[in-house]
Protein backbone atom coordinates (compact mmCIF):
# COMPACT_ATOMS: atom_id res chain seq x y z
CA UNK A 1 0.00 0.00 0.00
CA UNK A 2 1.62 3.30 -1.04
CA UNK A 3 2.47 5.55 1.90
CA UNK A 4 3.76 9.10 1.68
CA UNK A 5 4.38 11.34 4.67
CA UNK A 6 4.63 15.11 4.88
CA UNK A 7 5.33 17.36 7.86
CA UNK A 8 4.92 21.10 7.61
CA UNK A 9 6.62 23.66 9.80
CA UNK A 10 5.12 26.72 11.41
CA UNK A 11 7.35 29.73 12.08
CA UNK A 12 7.36 31.77 15.37
CA UNK A 13 9.45 25.86 19.46
CA UNK A 14 12.07 20.90 19.55
CA UNK A 15 13.48 17.96 20.96
CA UNK A 16 12.53 14.29 20.84
CA UNK A 17 9.62 13.74 23.26
CA UNK A 18 10.29 11.86 26.47
CA UNK A 19 9.01 8.30 26.35
CA UNK A 20 6.99 8.69 29.53
CA UNK A 21 5.18 11.75 28.20
CA UNK A 22 4.48 10.08 24.88
CA UNK A 23 3.07 7.07 26.73
CA UNK A 24 0.81 9.37 28.70
CA UNK A 25 -0.34 11.09 25.53
CA UNK A 26 -1.02 7.71 23.96
CA UNK A 27 -3.31 6.67 26.79
CA UNK A 28 -5.28 9.88 26.45
CA UNK A 29 -5.30 10.04 22.67
CA UNK A 30 -6.54 6.51 22.22
CA UNK A 31 -9.89 7.52 23.65
CA UNK A 32 -10.12 10.85 21.83
CA UNK A 33 -12.92 11.22 19.33
CA UNK A 34 -13.72 14.39 17.40
CA UNK A 35 -17.24 15.06 16.21
CA UNK A 36 -17.43 17.23 13.09
CA UNK A 37 -20.74 17.63 11.29
CA UNK A 38 -21.65 14.08 12.23
CA UNK A 39 -18.15 12.81 11.47
CA UNK A 40 -16.39 10.77 14.12
CA UNK A 41 -12.64 10.34 13.87
CA UNK A 42 -11.42 7.12 15.46
CA UNK A 43 -7.98 7.51 16.99
CA UNK A 44 -7.90 4.01 18.44
CA UNK A 45 -6.60 2.50 15.20
CA UNK A 46 -3.25 0.89 14.35
CA UNK A 47 -2.32 3.85 12.15
CA UNK A 48 -3.09 6.44 14.79
CA UNK A 49 -1.47 4.38 17.55
CA UNK A 50 1.73 4.39 15.53
CA UNK A 51 1.45 8.13 14.89
CA UNK A 52 0.93 8.91 18.57
CA UNK A 53 3.76 6.63 19.67
CA UNK A 54 6.04 8.58 17.31
CA UNK A 55 5.01 11.99 18.61
CA UNK A 56 2.44 12.85 15.93
CA UNK A 57 -0.55 13.90 18.02
CA UNK A 58 -4.17 14.49 16.97
CA UNK A 59 -5.29 18.07 16.50
CA UNK A 60 -5.94 19.55 19.94
CA UNK A 61 -5.86 22.65 22.12
CA UNK A 62 -2.21 23.51 22.61
CA UNK A 63 -0.69 24.06 26.04
CA UNK A 64 2.74 24.70 27.58
CA UNK A 65 3.43 20.97 27.95
CA UNK A 66 3.17 20.47 24.19
CA UNK A 67 6.40 22.39 23.62
CA UNK A 68 9.63 20.70 24.77
CA UNK A 69 12.39 23.12 25.75
CA UNK A 70 15.18 23.39 23.20
CA UNK A 71 17.34 26.51 23.17
CA UNK A 72 19.23 25.46 20.03
CA UNK A 73 16.33 24.87 17.68
CA UNK A 74 14.91 27.70 15.54
CA UNK A 75 17.12 30.44 16.96
CA UNK A 76 14.89 33.28 15.73
CA UNK A 77 11.75 32.14 17.51
CA UNK A 78 10.69 31.91 21.14
CA UNK A 79 8.22 29.17 20.21
CA UNK A 80 7.91 27.01 17.14
CA UNK A 81 4.94 24.91 16.05
CA UNK A 82 4.99 22.07 13.54
CA UNK A 83 1.76 20.83 12.05
CA UNK A 84 1.61 17.69 9.94
CA UNK A 85 -0.54 15.72 7.59
CA UNK A 86 0.23 12.13 6.66
CA UNK A 87 -1.72 10.24 4.03
CA UNK A 88 -1.94 6.80 2.56
CA UNK A 89 -4.13 5.28 -0.11
CA UNK A 90 -5.04 2.01 -1.75
CA UNK A 91 -5.07 1.92 -5.57
CA UNK A 92 -6.78 -0.40 -8.00
CA UNK A 93 -5.61 -0.94 -11.57
CA UNK A 94 -7.99 -1.73 -14.41
CA UNK A 95 -7.35 -2.34 -18.09
CA UNK A 96 -9.14 0.13 -20.36
CA UNK A 97 -8.39 -0.37 -24.02
CA UNK A 98 -4.65 -0.33 -24.51
CA UNK A 99 -4.10 1.59 -21.24
CA UNK A 100 -4.06 0.71 -17.57
CA UNK A 101 -5.86 3.08 -15.22
CA UNK A 102 -4.94 3.32 -11.52
CA UNK A 103 -7.68 4.74 -9.30
CA UNK A 104 -7.69 5.35 -5.57
CA UNK A 105 -10.21 3.15 -3.76
CA UNK A 106 -9.37 4.19 -0.18
CA UNK A 107 -7.99 7.54 0.94
CA UNK A 108 -6.91 8.32 4.49
CA UNK A 109 -5.37 11.50 5.87
CA UNK A 110 -4.18 11.96 9.45
CA UNK A 111 -3.23 15.41 10.68
CA UNK A 112 -2.37 17.28 13.83
CA UNK A 113 0.60 18.40 15.93
CA UNK A 114 4.16 17.17 15.45
CA UNK A 115 5.62 17.40 18.93
CA UNK A 116 9.02 16.16 17.78
CA UNK A 117 9.66 19.35 15.84
CA UNK A 118 7.87 21.84 18.08
CA UNK A 119 9.71 23.60 20.90
CA UNK A 120 10.14 26.69 23.05
CA UNK A 121 13.07 28.52 24.58
CA UNK A 122 13.86 28.05 28.27
CA UNK A 123 14.18 31.79 28.79
CA UNK A 124 10.76 32.59 27.36
CA UNK A 125 8.22 32.94 30.17
CA UNK A 126 5.07 34.34 28.54
CA UNK A 127 4.15 30.98 27.04
CA UNK A 128 0.41 31.16 27.63
CA UNK A 129 0.09 34.33 25.58
CA UNK A 130 2.15 33.20 22.61
CA UNK A 131 0.59 29.74 22.56
CA UNK A 132 -2.57 31.47 21.34
CA UNK A 133 -0.69 32.55 18.24
CA UNK A 134 0.80 29.08 17.85
CA UNK A 135 -2.69 27.60 18.07
CA UNK A 136 -3.57 29.63 14.99
CA UNK A 137 -0.77 27.96 13.05
CA UNK A 138 -2.04 24.54 14.06
CA UNK A 139 -5.62 25.56 13.23
CA UNK A 140 -4.64 26.68 9.73
CA UNK A 141 -2.78 23.42 9.20
CA UNK A 142 -5.90 21.52 10.21
CA UNK A 143 -8.16 23.51 7.90
CA UNK A 144 -6.04 22.65 4.88
CA UNK A 145 -5.45 19.06 6.00
CA UNK A 146 -9.16 18.38 6.51
CA UNK A 147 -9.90 19.78 3.07
CA UNK A 148 -7.45 17.25 1.65
CA UNK A 149 -8.90 14.47 3.82
CA UNK A 150 -12.46 15.15 2.70
CA UNK A 151 -11.77 15.01 -1.02
CA UNK A 152 -14.06 12.49 -2.69
CA UNK A 153 -12.51 9.55 -4.48
CA UNK A 154 -13.66 10.90 -7.84
CA UNK A 155 -11.85 14.17 -7.09
CA UNK A 156 -8.51 12.45 -6.50
CA UNK A 157 -5.90 11.96 -9.21
CA UNK A 158 -6.02 9.03 -11.63
CA UNK A 159 -2.88 7.34 -12.92
CA UNK A 160 -2.42 6.11 -16.47
CA UNK A 161 0.16 3.97 -18.20
CA UNK A 162 0.86 1.13 -20.55
CA UNK A 163 1.34 -1.24 -17.60
CA UNK A 164 0.12 -1.41 -14.01
CA UNK A 165 3.55 -0.32 -12.78
CA UNK A 166 3.48 2.74 -15.04
CA UNK A 167 -0.05 3.62 -13.99
CA UNK A 168 0.86 3.34 -10.31
CA UNK A 169 3.94 5.51 -10.81
CA UNK A 170 1.83 8.11 -12.58
CA UNK A 171 -0.73 8.02 -9.78
CA UNK A 172 1.97 8.40 -7.15
CA UNK A 173 3.40 11.39 -8.96
CA UNK A 174 0.01 13.07 -9.26
CA UNK A 175 -0.84 12.47 -5.60
CA UNK A 176 2.50 14.01 -4.66
CA UNK A 177 1.60 17.05 -6.76
CA UNK A 178 -1.73 17.31 -4.93
CA UNK A 179 0.03 17.09 -1.58
CA UNK A 180 2.58 19.72 -2.59
CA UNK A 181 -0.22 22.00 -3.76
CA UNK A 182 -1.97 21.64 -0.39
CA UNK A 183 1.29 22.34 1.44
CA UNK A 184 1.99 25.41 -0.67
CA UNK A 185 -1.48 26.86 -0.13
CA UNK A 186 -1.20 26.16 3.58
CA UNK A 187 2.24 27.77 3.85
CA UNK A 188 1.04 30.84 1.98
CA UNK A 189 -1.70 31.32 4.56
CA UNK A 190 0.71 30.61 7.42
CA UNK A 191 3.03 33.35 6.18
CA UNK A 192 0.15 35.78 5.76
CA UNK A 193 -1.03 34.98 9.30
CA UNK A 194 2.42 35.78 10.70
CA UNK A 195 2.63 38.99 8.72
CA UNK A 196 -0.85 40.09 9.78
CA UNK A 197 -0.27 39.47 13.49
CA UNK A 198 3.45 40.31 13.56
CA UNK A 199 4.08 36.77 14.81
CA UNK A 200 1.53 37.26 17.57
CA UNK A 201 2.95 40.51 18.96
CA UNK A 202 0.18 42.73 17.55
CA UNK A 203 -2.53 41.94 20.06
CA UNK A 204 -5.52 43.53 18.35
CA UNK A 205 -4.63 41.86 15.05
CA UNK A 206 -4.16 38.56 16.86
CA UNK A 207 -7.62 38.79 18.42
CA UNK A 208 -9.16 39.44 15.01
CA UNK A 209 -7.18 36.66 13.32
CA UNK A 210 -8.06 34.14 16.02
CA UNK A 211 -11.75 35.01 15.77
CA UNK A 212 -11.69 34.62 11.99
CA UNK A 213 -9.93 31.25 12.19
CA UNK A 214 -12.34 29.95 14.82
CA UNK A 215 -15.26 30.97 12.64
CA UNK A 216 -13.85 28.90 9.79
CA UNK A 217 -13.20 25.93 12.08
CA UNK A 218 -16.79 26.05 13.29
CA UNK A 219 -18.14 26.34 9.75
CA UNK A 220 -16.14 23.27 8.75
CA UNK A 221 -17.20 21.36 11.86
CA UNK A 222 -13.61 20.99 13.10
CA UNK A 223 -13.17 20.51 16.84
CA UNK A 224 -10.25 19.61 19.06
CA UNK A 225 -9.79 15.87 19.33
CA UNK A 226 -10.06 15.91 23.13
CA UNK A 227 -13.01 18.30 23.44
CA UNK A 228 -16.59 18.43 22.31
CA UNK A 229 -17.88 21.29 20.19
CA UNK A 230 -19.42 22.89 23.27
CA UNK A 231 -16.12 22.67 25.13
CA UNK A 232 -14.29 24.31 22.26
CA UNK A 233 -16.60 27.23 21.57
CA UNK A 234 -18.48 27.83 24.79
CA UNK A 235 -17.25 29.60 27.93
CA UNK A 236 -16.00 27.36 30.72
CA UNK A 237 -14.76 27.95 34.23
CA UNK A 238 -11.48 26.10 33.92
CA UNK A 239 -10.61 26.06 30.21
CA UNK A 240 -11.15 28.96 27.84
CA UNK A 241 -10.85 28.99 24.09
CA UNK A 242 -7.71 30.72 22.73
CA UNK A 243 -9.72 33.85 21.94
CA UNK A 244 -11.22 34.01 25.44
CA UNK A 245 -7.83 33.47 27.04
CA UNK A 246 -6.31 36.24 24.95
CA UNK A 247 -9.16 38.57 25.89
CA UNK A 248 -8.57 37.93 29.60
CA UNK A 249 -4.84 38.54 29.13
CA UNK A 250 -5.44 41.86 27.41
CA UNK A 251 -7.80 43.03 30.15
CA UNK A 252 -5.12 42.33 32.76
CA UNK A 253 -2.67 44.50 30.84
CA UNK A 254 -4.93 47.55 30.82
Amino acid sequence: MPLLNFSKQRPPGRRSPRLALIAAYALVCLVWAASALGETIAYDTPEWRKEIANGFLPYHRLARADFPIDDKAHAKYAMYTYGFFHYNYEPKCTKEGDHVIARITEWRVRSGFNRNKSSRKSWFKDVERLVIHEQGHLDINELHSRHLAHMKLEQLPVGEGGTSAEALDDLRSKVTELSNKTSKEDQTEQDAYDAETSHGTNRSKQVAATAAIQKRLKADGITYANESDDDQTGPTQERQSPLELLGRTLKKDR
